[in-house]
């Protein structure tokens, strides 16, 4: 065989193996395939159904209208369902990846968020389904407790080092929290005060864990930046559920989560210039349902009291928490529409 004969055998294999790889836009991202769809996607549901209850609430509290409340349901339930449909499709057509997930450090804290979309429908069907809607909250909870367990058999497993810890790690514990203001109105008293001990547990022994891993560890990232406001979240959540559970009273307990909330809230807004200007990640949902979560909280501490400040109070956290759900959402809906949300490493 001559040079030249190799030269053209040598040139056909190169575009052989050229024409196997995957198509790339002119970004230079994979957006043939659902590969890169994002888990942190199921934070949006926290966010969107986090400010339905809030609005549900106000519209008792405040005399609010009450379709706002039933526009972010339906809207939360829509979105819902088709985060869990496409990472469904993402499951069968690349299961190394969704295990990748699981195992991320950052990335596999959102997954017991997924079960949510679950709850939500219980919520929504309690009074028309009532059967369906018990069947719906069941297997959410089971599927939460079913990968809080793996995620934490993880972190006793050593896999990760002290500077990979962040408040992204709280999701697990706010998934479990939203179980017991769920279940609670549903009639699962008993199962929800475990699932509140359970989410309480987590907050209590990751909060100096975190805090020790920020005060003396490199900075986290600026993308995960606007995942500080999830130390709001746990606190806000769990004075919620003991209101519930308590059949709408806010005891002693339930105040002092509040005091938690609030303190740890009004912690970080103030470093707000670090996050003006970052880039849209989906770490931004880390905005919304904090906010919302404390927003029913301060809702619920103003029907009690009735206070001029609370309900101050209780209006400025529902208009941080509406304000900041209408810009995540539109800003969600926007890298959709034009693939950023599939976008692959860069070649």
């Amino acid at each position: 065989m001559n040079k030249k004969d190799m030269t053209s055998q040598s040139d056909v294999a190169r575009d052989s193996a050229e024409a196997k790889k995957p198509m790339r836009s002119s970004r230079g991202s994979d957006v043939s395939s659902i590969r890169y769809f994002p888990v942190t996607m199921f934070a949006g549901i926290l966010g969107l159904c986090g400010t339905g209850l809030a609005w549900r609430k106000a519209a008792e509290v405040l005399d609010l209208p009450f379709i706002i409340s039933k526009l972010l349901f339906g809207f939360g339930l829509g979105y819902a369902l088709a985060v869990l449909v496409l990472y469904g499709f993402k499951l069968g057509r690349h299961p190394k990846l969704v295990m990748a997930d699981l195992t991320h450090p950052v990335r596999g804290n959102y997954l017991p968020a997924a079960p949510l979309g679950l709850l939500l429908i219980a919520e929504i069907l309690s009074a028309q389904l009532p059967l369906i809607s018990d069947i719906f909250w069941l297997t959410g909870v089971a599927a939460t407790l079913a990968l809080t367990v793996l995620i934490l058999n993880q972190w006793i497993d050593g896999r990760y080092k002290p500077h990979e810890i962040t408040p992204a790690w709280f999701v697990p514990s706010v998934a479990l929290l939203v179980a017991p203001v769920t279940g609670a109105p549903l009639g699962f008293q008993d199962l929800s005060w475990m699932m509140l001990a359970i989410g309480l547990i987590f907050w209590i022994t990751l909060m100096p864990i975190t805090l020790h891993r920020l005060f003396f560890r490199r900075a986290i990232s600026p993308s995960l930046a606007p995942s500080l406001f999830i130390f709001t979240a746990p606190p806000a959540l769990a004075c919620v559920a003991v209101t519930r559970l308590g059949h709408g009273y806010m005891d002693g307990f339930a105040k002092f989560l509040l005091g938690a909330a609030l303190f740890t809230f009004f912690m970080v807004l103030p470093r707000w210039r670090r996050f003006v200007g970052l880039p849209f990640g989906m770490s931004w949902w880390a905005y919304t349902y904090p906010t919302a979560a404390l927003a029913t909280a301060c809702l619920h501490y103003h029907d009690q009291t009735g206070s001029l400040l609370s309900g101050w109070l209780a209006g400025l956290t529902l208009l941080l928490a509406s304000l900041a759900t209408l810009v995540v959402t539109a800003c969600t809906l926007n890298a959709f529409a034009q693939g950023h949300l599939f976008r692959g490493p860069k070649s």
